[in-house]
């Protein structure tokens, strides 16, 4: 008798279980198979909604329809899907309709925030559209903030910081969110370079220096230390550049790196512009022991700064007598640059250069190289074969 219970029992719980299966099973179907009826020619389902969206008059009966009762609203809110999302909320007509649908009901929210993750929340933030979907979905409901600043990790920081739209996505949420900027400026941190690749990265760390006062020297920090990898591109210049000319005191704290690394810097076009305007306020930068390396590398550059502020003209001629011997030894014309400014701007100096090549006249190999270097500064061709001695 026992048994009999049993298996009675048994077979009870059976039916139950296949029934409940049964019956959320069914409820997936009908969801999959939801179908909104405009009119008896159009109805619309989650693969073609997008199609219909594109005449006015079908966006308005749908809105409609979502704000007459609660079964049409959900009806219409379950064709929005994670797989219709991003096609939506980043083009026209599928954003204003989106928004529509949050402003009528701001409890649809509920529905849409689990449809953006973190897979595709840089697709959405690619277009203005795709940022007015997810600021109206923040302003609608508060709980959206949190949820897609769970979205943002290492991987689409990079992609997020790199775009305009992107970055202001990420401002918008560290407004909403203060706890987050420690979060934001880790991953900053991480991928400075990459993210500084783009004119549009370097212009969200600038935002992220000026808007977090108290982490501006920790980034600040970071980004000096990464100043190699940094001058070699030209949004990292403009980064640099930017936060000397609003922050004096990074300066000084740039200083000593250029002092240290002035010859291998202005190997790049960045580099050079970079030190450009610190050179120019701080010409003692240009010493005695890189001088000579300067104009091998750079002549264009000590030419151009020369231009710029003839102050420096004394400063450099100086140093040219100092390493005079050294200069003998080559003859290459971008030299010419050098004299050319200095016989326009500075005459008295060719009788010291003549001077100079009299005291060293024996070295005749030196001497030659001398030759052409004077040249530049001499139209009297005899006058110097007769100083060196030489017939060309």
């Amino acid at each position: 008798m026992n048994n009999i219970h049993l298996n009675y029992l048994t077979a009870i719980l059976f039916l139950a279980n296949v029934s409940t299966t049964s019956l959320v099973n069914a409820k997936e179907r009908v969801r999959e198979k939801i179908a909104v009826h405009l009119s008896n020619q159009i109805t619309v389902t989650k693969n073609n909604l997008i199609a219909v969206l594109q005449k006015e008059h079908n966006k308005n009966l749908l809105i409609n329809l979502a704000s007459k009762d609660s079964t049409r609203a959900s009806d219409v809110i379950s064709l929005v899907t994670k797989k219709n999302l991003v096609d939506l909320a980043t083009a026209e007509p599928g954003c204003s309709f989106l928004c529509k649908l949050m402003e009528k009901n701001p409890d649809t929210t509920k529905h849409f925030i689990p449809l953006a993750t973190e897979n595709n929340i840089v697709d959405i933030a690619k277009t203005l559209q795709g940022i007015v979907f997810l600021i109206t979905l923040i302003e609608k409901n508060p709980n959206v903030a949190l949820h897609l600043i769970s979205l943002v990790t290492e991987n689409n920081f990079i992609s997020l910081a790199k775009t305009n739209l992107g970055s202001y996505l990420l401002c918008r949420l560290m407004g909403e969110d203060p706890d987050t900027i420690p979060h934001f400026i880790s991953f900053a941190e991480n991928n400075l370079t990459d993210i500084v690749k783009t004119q549009k990265g370097s212009e969200f760390l600038y935002r992220l220096i000026e808007k977090n006062p108290d982490a501006r020297q920790q980034i600040i920090s970071c980004i000096i230390n990464n100043l190699d990898k940094l001058i070699g591109s030209w949004s990292g210049r403009l980064l640099i550049e930017r936060i000397i000319k609003i922050y004096p005191d990074v300066r000084q704290q740039i200083i000593p790196y250029i002092t240290k690394n002035v010859t291998r810097l202005i190997e790049s076009d960045s580099g050079t512009l970079l030190i450009e305007d610190i050179i120019e306020k701080n010409p003692d930068l240009v010493t005695e022991n890189n001088f000579i390396d300067l104009i091998k590398t750079g002549p264009i550059f000590l030419f151009r700064l020369m231009k710029k502020d003839s102050r420096l003209i004394p400063h450099f001629t100086r140093l040219l007598e100092k390493n005079f011997t050294a200069l003998l030894h080559d003859t290459e014309w971008k030299y010419s640059y050098i004299f050319d400014l200095l016989k326009e701007k500075e005459l008295g100096h060719v009788e010291q250069f003549i001077t100079l090549v009299e005291d060293n006249h024996d070295h005749q190999q030196q001497a030659k190289g001398c030759y052409y270097l004077l040249k530049q500064l001499v139209d009297n061709s005899d006058t110097l074969q007769k100083i060196f001695g030489i017939n060309h």
